[in-house]
């Protein structure tokens, strides 16, 4: 077994186009992308106060350090970050504004009214929202919102029979995200504008609504109150009591301005987070004793003199082996490695026996095309030949899923001791949703 030294390009948060868009588009964490330019979405400081967001919310629940940055920034101490051309994620954001788009054109085509508010002059759009919320429209779409310090442009408000200070209507927010599990930072962004929009008609809405590829899911905002009202508090101690921060990786950096900017500094520092298979437990941990950079987790003295206050001392000797490999791998500048004894359970010796049947199978796909994505390749390397097959649509991709259990089945037939090997989880996962309603295909599957 191969114990490679890679000292991390970026920062563990940081995957490969395909992981990291899947990742982003299951998990949530594109829930604060919208078609607005980016000077519109974040703080701005005018000659007499703050002006915030509901995206500055939600970054502040992700990251205390870009809340730093963002006010450093609209207070001109620091200058913009460098254009973080990142192509996954202007893909992405084509990929809402299709999505909004694409539900827009749904609603018209129901028959309801609909008055779309230009997002040219912010006095004119609130002013447009107001006017449209007065005439009773059905949808308001990007409607301008402003109360005090907090400004923002919901998706949609929605029309309901509850009576308000424009007559027996009311109205609801609705937003728009492309994530199929509504995260906390998409809930407080919409409590926000329900806040805002109460401001406006005289009452608080009942309910607040995300829609996304799976549906229309309906939240009551008495629920999420409580916890909208401490991170709003938070965010507002922050900007009238800022503290200096460190730029610890977190998630959030995959959709982050200022990641370039944090790499750099995390470089810099030599941090503990380019340790490859170091976690936040391990750095906090390791800290305590004084190691505070990968040089000097790279020097920790073997066996350990610290009993560790989380975890047990073999993670940490291991953590100490691989920061040294990367170290020396710096030294040297070149690529480091050391071959492991072999032993029993370990390792290799968890394979199975070898089969002449065994397949080696791998998916490709676009999470981009139509409401879930597509597994455009199915690709696998049996007996010394490689196979593939391509799809281009959902019936291409279920026939594609069909043939290929088809062609293990045969192969299982042949050697039931037989065993597909995959890269990770995913394609095992994948496989049996989709084997789902299929129950012969998904007990095939399993016996594999």
């Amino acid at each position: 077994m191969l114990w490679r030294a890679d000292d991390i390009p970026r920062n563990k948060f940081h995957l490969n186009n395909e992981v990291f868009l899947k990742r982003i588009l299951i998990s949530g964490i594109a829930h604060a992308f919208s078609n607005l330019p980016v000077s519109s979405r974040h703080m701005k400081i005018t000659a007499t106060t703050i002006l915030l967001s509901a995206s500055d919310l939600s970054t502040h629940m992700s990251c205390k350090h870009a809340t730093f940055l963002n006010l450093q920034l609209a207070r001109k101490i620091i200058p913009s970050p460098p254009v973080y051309d990142n192509p996954s994620l202007v893909a992405l954001q084509q990929r809402g504004e299709e999505f909004e788009k694409d539900y827009i054109k749904q609603l018209k085509e129901s028959g309801r009214t609909v008055a779309e508010i230009s997002r040219g002059d912010t006095k004119e759009a609130v002013a447009q929202t107001l006017e449209a919320m007065k005439q009773g429209f059905d949808i308001i779409y990007q409607a301008r919102l402003e109360q005090d310090i907090w400004n923002g442009w919901a998706d949609f408000l929605i029309k309901v029979e509850k009576p308000g200070k424009f007559r027996n209507w009311s109205y609801e927010v609705m937003d728009t995200k492309l994530s199929k599990e509504t995260r906390a930072g998409a809930i407080l962004q919409i409590s926000l504008y329900s806040e805002m929009l109460a401001q406006l008609q005289g009452c608080m809405p009942e309910y607040m609504h995300i829609k996304n590829p799976a549906g229309e899911h309906h939240y009551r905002i008495d629920d999420f109150a409580a916890h909208y009202r401490l991170m709003k508090k938070n965010l507002l101690q922050t900007i009238d009591q800022p503290r200096e921060t460190y730029p610890d990786p977190v998630p959030h950096c995959d959709i982050c301005k200022w990641w370039p900017v944090c790499n750099k500094r995390r470089r810099e520092d030599d941090h503990l987070s380019f340790i490859a298979g170091m976690g936040n437990m391990q750095i906090k941990e390791v800290k305590k004793w004084g190691v505070t950079t990968l040089e000097l987790m790279a020097d920790l003295t073997l066996p350990l003199a610290h009993k560790p206050g989380k975890g047990n001392a073999q993670t940490f000797e291991k953590l100490s082996h691989q920061a040294r490999l990367q170290h020396q791998w710096r030294k040297i500048n070149r690529p480091v490695f050391e071959i492991l004894p072999l032993q029993e359970d370990l390792g290799f010796y968890k394979l199975p026996e070898p089969s002449d049947h065994d397949i080696f199978f791998d998916f490709e796909g676009d999470p981009y095309v139509g409401d879930t994505g597509i597994e455009y390749l199915f690709g696998w390397y049996y007996r010394d030949e490689y196979y593939d097959l391509w799809a281009h649509n959902d019936v291409e991709e279920l026939q594609a899923l069909e043939k290929f259990m088809d062609t293990v089945m045969d192969i299982w037939k042949q050697d039931e001791k037989m065993h597909i090997y995959h890269f990770g989880a995913y394609e095992q996962s994948a496989l049996k949703d989709w084997s789902a309603n299929m129950q012969q295909e998904k007990k095939n599957l399993t016996a594999c």
